[in-house]
């Protein structure tokens, strides 16, 4: 979740590491660095809901 200030907060899969970063951009960056990850943002229109498949959101 990205926040007006443009810290970020970060769940990964399954809920075992969160992170409070200084921007979403590091986020992608930190998930992106390791092996068989990769990683990428999405940005939602604020009025609107997101239904991903599990393979989309992968």
């Amino acid at each position: 979740m990205a926040y007006d200030d443009g810290s970020a907060h970060v769940i990964g899969m399954g809920g075992a590491v969160t992170m409070s970063l200084g921007s979403p951009e590091r986020a992608a960056w930190h998930y992106g660095r390791r092996k068989g990850i990769s990683a990428r943002l999405v940005w939602l229109d604020p009025g609107a809901g997101a239904a991903f498949t599990r393979a989309e959101a992968a």
